[in-house]
């Protein structure tokens, strides 16, 4: 952006995709926490519940980070290109934003397994 403000040309809109793209990593573990928070109510579901947030929200801030790097190399490398391989980076960016999404469904996977089934079963037994 730096280069091109300096020689007076208009600012690509394509920029404003690639710097946002890391904001999604958010949505997913916005959307992780309102499905676990009916699990919460029970104690003993602590430390699964913080063993899945500490996991998950590992790969999502390693994901929106890769994607940021991603995204400003893509940036300078189509201001040195005229515009050119923006298809490139953009799949560049999906694969780092694939890591992101298989976290958060992993996650949610589980939250529907066994474990907390276990969980919450050896909760409603306890004295």
């Amino acid at each position: 952006w730096a280069k091109e403000g300096k020689e007076g040309k208009p600012l690509s809109g394509k920029f404003s995709g690639l710097v946002g793209m890391p904001v999604s990593q958010t949505l997913y573990c916005m959307i992780l926490y309102f499905l676990m928070e009916p699990f919460a109510s029970v104690p003993e579901n602590g430390g699964v519940l913080f063993g899945i947030a500490v996991g998950v929200g590992m790969c999502e801030l390693i994901s929106a980070y890769v994607q940021g790097m991603i995204g400003g190399a893509g940036i300078r490398a189509l201001v040195d290109n005229g515009g050119k391989g923006f298809g490139n980076i953009i799949v560049a960016m999906g694969i780092a934003e694939s890591v992101g999404l298989f976290a958060m469904v992993v996650g949610i996977l589980i939250l529907n397994s066994n474990v907390m089934i276990k969980a919450v079963e050896v909760a409603a037994t306890a004295p």
